[in-house]
């Protein structure tokens, strides 16, 4: 792909954020000194702020879903995430624009990077969702098919692995999945394979931006350590012999897909 980085940021970008951080803000401003004042700022929900009846009533909608996953329903904070983003979506579809880049305010990266990313994106087919990076610590069994120079088509094995919402691109029939599907489930908002299981929509990734190591500034980590099993739980639980065969299965996966073609990102 042609990259000139003396082009200018053309793609709309829409920022989600607290209202309270303006410090992740301020940073931002630094880091992305010419695309900033670009950004559209999605003020963000804070989900462990709704009302018990508001939190309920989503929550419940995502039950069904989330109690095979994972056993318990979705955190406020995750809620909140979710919420967020069905707002920057509901913005970009009322515009006129094909792609919009969907940013969370503690991202990392430069002016070059957005450029980049914007350069793939007008690239992308209308059934895409593009995630810029974001994936430290979580790439365990992440796997794609290389379209191009840092540009991957994930395999569908993959999907379940790829996770958060920092940074990805849309189209607007990727995003009005999103929506269609939002709506009607309030489901996690990076639980991507649930998202785009039944659809005919592709996931494509580039490591780009990066998403913090250190996540004791997370809300939704926080929520997720809180909710997470421990160790005992998960080895003497029922479900223990079906993730043993499921690790073996992950572990065929791996050497399969490196074997057609796939490599490990």
């Amino acid at each position: 792909m042609n990259f000139n980085p003396k082009q200018n940021i053309q793609i709309p970008i829409y920022l989600i954020s607290l209202c309270k951080d303006k410090v992740r803000r301020d940073t931002l401003k630094q880091i992305f000194p010419k695309s900033y004042e670009k950004f559209t700022l999605i003020d963000a929900v804070d989900g462990r702020i709704l009302s018990a009846k508001e939190y309920y009533d989503k929550a419940m909608m995502s039950y069904k879903l989330l109690h095979k996953t994972r056993g318990f329903i979705i955190s406020p904070s995750e809620l909140g995430c979710t919420l967020s983003h069905i707002k920057a979506l509901e913005n970009f579809i009322k515009s006129n624009e094909k792609f919009a880049i969907i940013l969370e305010d503690d991202i990392i990266g430069n002016d070059i990077d957005l450029l980049k990313i914007q350069n793939i994106a007008y690239s992308l087919d209308e059934n895409s969702i593009f995630i810029c990076g974001g994936q430290e610590g979580l790439k365990q069994y992440l796997y794609g098919k290389k379209i191009d120079d840092n540009f991957y088509e994930v395999s569908k094995f993959s999907y379940k692995f790829i996770y958060r919402t920092c940074c990805y691109v849309v189209t607007r029939t990727s995003a009005k999945h999103i929506l269609k599907y939002q709506n009607k489930n309030y489901g996690i908002a990076d639980y991507w394979n649930e998202i785009f299981k039944k659809s005919s929509i592709k996931i494509y990734y580039a490591n780009i931006l990066k998403h913090p190591e250190n996540l004791l500034d997370s809300n939704i980590e926080e929520d997720r350590i809180k909710f997470k099993k421990s160790l005992f739980h998960k080895l003497f639980s029922l479900n223990a012999p079906y993730k043993i065969i499921r690790k073996f299965y992950y572990k065929f996966m791996s050497v399969w897909l490196r074997i057609i073609g796939y490599k490990k990102l």
